[in-house]
Formats: C-alpha cells, structure tokens, sequence
C-alpha cells in the first residue's frame, strides 16, 4: 500500500487532495473543483444528453456522488458499471493492474494488461449486446480464466460463456462456429 499510496501521491499533490486528514474541508474542495473540471471537459466531448443537469454540491461526499451519478445517463453508468465487474473478474487472479498503479510493472507487463483491458472491452461490447451477438472470440488465456471456477468470470456469471470460443487459425472458424451453433 505504501508503494501505491507513493505512486498516486504527486497527482493527489497537483489537484490538492490531502491522503491524511490534514485538512479535510480543503481536500473536499480540491475533489470538488476537480469534479467540476471534468464534468465541463466532458460536456465538450461526449454525445450531447449523456451528462445532463446541473452540479450541486451538498457537502456530504455521499450525497454528492449520487449527484454526479445522478447526471449521467443511466445506460452510460450501467455500461461503467459492467466493465469495472469485467475488468475485475479478468484481472482479479493477479497482481498486473497493482504493479502498474504502483509503477512497479515493466514495459511487458504493462503491454499485457493493455491487451487484457483492450479485450475486456470487447467482452462489454458482447455483454451488453448479448441479444444481437451470437458468439465472441476470445484468445486462449481468456478462455482459460473462463473455464476456471475460481474467481469466477463474469461471462460465466451471466450465462454466456457457452458463447465462447477460441480458434487458433482461421481455417478452423468455420468448424467451430458450426459445433457452437449446434449446440
């Protein structure tokens, strides 16, 4: 924890976000005036109705995080809130995301844990669509942490890993698709 905390405190530092309770009321303020700023840049780059409402702060971080969930379209937090269960379930067996949030990973672990993310992604887009994609091609370690009992994956959670499948070249895509879709 201490690497982490180590890692996160030059930007904690920058926006004035106070780890201890120094001075929590001023810590608030610094998350508050953050929020604000991100809200505002996301106005500028989002499709226009995803973030509607104004930001109204009550002094109760509780309070205000149901605020600024509050602005937000529902499908669009229902989206996040998936993928953070996704990437969850695909990482939760290792150590990768915490050596990167440390800065401890190397250049291969951080290029691995891109390409796992990259492919949780997919597997949002699958989840979420599930009523309009049949199948969803995963690699082989996925498929792997799929099938294992333990930590569950999400895909199995939700009754779509049957879906599934992985190939190692195209010409054995035709067969597969056709096993799967019999079944």
């Amino acid at each position: 924890m201490t690497e982490l905390e180590n890692s996160t405190r030059p930007l904690l530092d920058e926006l004035g976000i106070s780890l201890g309770p120094d001075d929590p009321e001023a810590s608030l303020k610094s998350v508050q005036e953050f929020a604000e700023r991100m809200i505002d840049n996301l106005r500028n780059v989002v499709p226009e109705g995803t973030i509607s409402g104004e930001l109204k702060w009550s002094g109760d971080p509780m309070e205000d995080r149901k605020m600024l969930l509050g602005l937000l379209d529902p499908k669009h937090v229902a989206a996040a809130q998936e993928s953070d269960r996704l990437n969850d379930s695909v990482t939760k067996s290792e150590d990768r995301p915490y050596q990167v949030a440390a800065g401890m990973a190397d250049s291969s672990t951080k290029r691995n844990l891109a390409h796992t993310l990259r492919d949780s992604e997919h597997m949002k887009t699958f989840i979420l669509n599930h009523d309009e994609i049949d199948l969803l091609q995963v690699d082989r370690a996925q498929l792997n942490l799929i099938k294992n009992v333990r930590p569950m994956h999400r895909l199995v959670e939700l009754g779509l890993s049957e879906r599934c499948f992985t190939v190692s070249s195209l010409y054995e895509l035709p067969r597969v698709i056709r096993k799967l879709k019999v079944n």
